[in-house]
């Protein structure tokens, strides 16, 4: 109809309007052309629709479909990469046939020579996936090949414009429809098979988590599947028949269920439903939101997260999984290192880059020892600070921690040791200092040998015997300076109580003060509602 001359194409079309070639029982119209780029190889299918509705409304649609030239011929421009890209294809096909087979002599099995179908099989979802994949690439090669016998009669015309005509239209409509369904199911297909391939990296503790959870849950997600889809289905013919003849985006059933499904992702404006039928369309809406998120969405997570729950269990038995596989690539590495001396030709070839990581790794250990002391240092002020801030209410106060057993040096009466404690006497340390000898003596008398000292039975310093006889003036001074010690630490406790508690009364004070500051504004702010309110009883 429309060709290269202009006044041809418009007696062409003034003979067609004149001929009511489009009328009253007119339902659409497609202009169909094609362009062609023979630099780059391309072809581009157009198509401009115009529906007319029985309403009378027309719903134009512009659709281009750009074609390579294999798309048409796989070898049409005899290139490496053409040779290349069909050398893959018969590879992956050699592919879906092995596996084909593999995954057949799963579920077919032989019992006296007799085949027989394994039910069982069929229960696991990963096998469902594993057969839509491989059913998606054997209809995408068949689309492939049907996309090829179809071009195959189908030639540019690159005559002289003014002599084309209809008989030498090239209508690549088919081919192209056929390139379209074609992308898009590699587009789905490409999705199951990157999450197919999740099963293949289990050796990750998590991946073999997340396989168990979606397997121990695929019986509770086919039911709420088969719920949610019952759900679905309903509220899109419901909107379909409210609204199909009034908006453009519930026209079709299809369109429906794009527009509903929308919503998930917040993408569809519901209120173009409400505008058009108020009433309606609030019914269907609050409907909608309740059946679909309220519930089954909150369904579809329930499931997921019970599922995760009685997996949790094993989570330690993961971990120690995750730890066998660090374990075993450490001494992998360890034996390769020592196999092939890598530190020997690192130092042979390399000795300049040798000695810098050799340099970088010693400093890096002088800042870890640094850095551990700094936070020791830093732990013991904190303590301290803790100590000096609790003052006299330090419950460590008048206690010193145990000694060490069988330690013989003074520092230990202060270790960190035992978590224990007695009580401070300041030089009084142990029952022993009372004892001949001094703090660790061997209880034995000046001159006397060690057989003569039991039988004499003076164990207390200065005591010749068990009987009733004045301590010796050392032990007395001992114990005079240990009870000191004990009179002024409860002196030095008791002025700093003191201190204290006159800080908390001071504060006390001052909070008081603000608060009766507070009740005296609350007064006034209630005699000067009181005012008014007498003045608005006056007035009324």
């Amino acid at each position: 109809v429309i060709t290269s001359n202009y006044n041809d194409t418009l007696t062409t079309v003034a003979r067609l309007r004149d001929n009511d070639w489009i009328g009253a029982g007119s339902r659409v119209i497609v202009i169909d052309w094609n362009i062609y780029n023979f630099n780059l190889m391309l072809q581009a299918a157009c198509r401009i629709t115009f529906e007319i509705g029985a309403s009378g409304r027309w719903i134009p649609t512009f659709d281009v479909d750009v074609l390579m030239s294999r798309h048409l011929n796989p070898i049409a421009s005899r290139s490496t990469e053409d040779f290349l890209i069909i050398l893959g294809e018969v590879i992956l096909l050699l592919f879906v046939l092995f596996y084909l087979m593999e995954e057949a002599s799963e579920f077919i099995g032989f019992r006296r020579h007799w085949p027989y179908i394994k039910w069982e099989y069929f229960g696991d979802a990963w096998n469902i996936i594993d057969w839509l994949n491989l059913i998606l690439m054997i209809v995408t090669l068949a689309m492939k090949v049907d996309t090829w016998n179809k071009a195959s009669g189908l030639s540019v015309y690159i005559g002289k414009p003014a002599k084309q005509s209809l008989s030498v239209f090239m209508d690549i409509g088919p081919v192209a429809a056929n390139v379209r369904q074609i992308r898009k199911i590699i587009a789905f297909n490409t999705v199951l098979t990157w999450f197919k391939a999740v099963k293949y990296i289990a050796i990750l503790p998590y991946i073999t988590t997340f396989m168990q959870t979606v397997s121990k849950s695929q019986r509770h997600l086919t039911s709420f599947l088969m719920v949610f889809l019952s759900l679905l289905y309903g509220f899109v013919l419901a909107y379909r028949v409210a609204f199909g003849e009034q908006l453009a985006e519930f026209r079709t059933i299809w369109k429906s269920f794009v527009f509903l499904s929308g919503t998930f992702l917040g993408n569809s404006d519901l209120g173009l439903v409400y505008n058009k039928a108020p009433v309606l369309g609030s019914l269907l809406i609050w409907t909608f939101v309740i059946a679909m998120f309220f519930v089954s969405m909150n369904l579809f997570h329930a499931i997921m997260i019970s599922a995760l729950g009685d997996l949790k269990q094993e989570e330690g038995k993961q971990n120690k999984k995750w730890e066998h596989q660090v374990e075993k690539l450490y001494e992998f590495w360890k034996h390769f290192s020592e196999t092939m001396r890598l530190e020997y030709r690192v130092r042979t070839c390399v000795p300049g880059l040798y000695t810098r990581c050799k340099a970088r790794r010693k400093k890096a250990k002088e800042k870890e020892r640094e850095r551990n002391e700094d936070f020791i240092k830093r732990t013991a002020a904190n303590d301290a600070a803790t100590k000096v801030m609790l003052g006299p209410g330090d419950p460590s106060l008048g206690r010193r921690r145990k000694r060490a057993h069988n330690s013989l040096n003074d520092e230990d009466y202060n270790s960190d040791s035992d978590g224990g404690s007695d009580v401070d006497l300041g030089p009084l340390r142990e029952k022993a200092q009372l004892r001949k000898g001094g703090r660790f003596g061997e209880f034995l008398d000046d001159g006397k040998t060690e057989a003569e000292t039991e039988t004499s039975g003076s164990h207390l310093y200065g005591l010749k015997d068990k009987q009733d006889e004045e301590p010796d003036e050392k032990a007395v001074e001992l114990v005079i300076q240990a009870t000191q010690y004990v009179m002024d630490g409860l002196i030095e406790r008791t002025h700093g109580a003191r201190g204290v508690l006159a800080d908390e009364m001071a504060e006390s004070k001052e909070v008081l003060q603000k608060i009766s500051t507070v009740l005296d504004v609350l007064q006034n702010r209630t005699k000067d509602l009181e005012l008014c309110q007498r003045q608005l009883l006056r007035i009324t």
